[in-house]
């Protein structure tokens, strides 16, 4: 999977999450604007895992505040696992 794949699986994933257009999330805008609170945040990763068979710490949760830190936390993971 390329980056823009990467990309594109997680803004669909935290749009679900978030029940909003995935045309209207701000890469860089707090997940907790897009009413995304810790326990979201946590469902959110755990489909992330989920649909890419990865593990993500739970120390990782501390560095996710918006859609750009999920991709770089996610990318890390994958790049680990190289």
């Amino acid at each position: 999977m390329n980056n823009e794949e990467l990309t594109k699986l997680i803004l669909i994933i935290v749009a679900g999450v978030a029940k909003v257009d995935i045309d209207t999330i701000d890469m860089d805008a707090s997940l907790e604007g897009y009413g995304i609170d810790s326990l979201k945040a946590i469902t959110t990763l755990y489909a992330i895992e989920d649909r890419l068979d990865i593990e993500i710490p739970n120390e990782a949760l501390d560095q996710v505040k918006s859609v750009s830190d999920i991709i770089r936390v996610v990318t890390g993971i994958i790049e680990a696992e190289r």
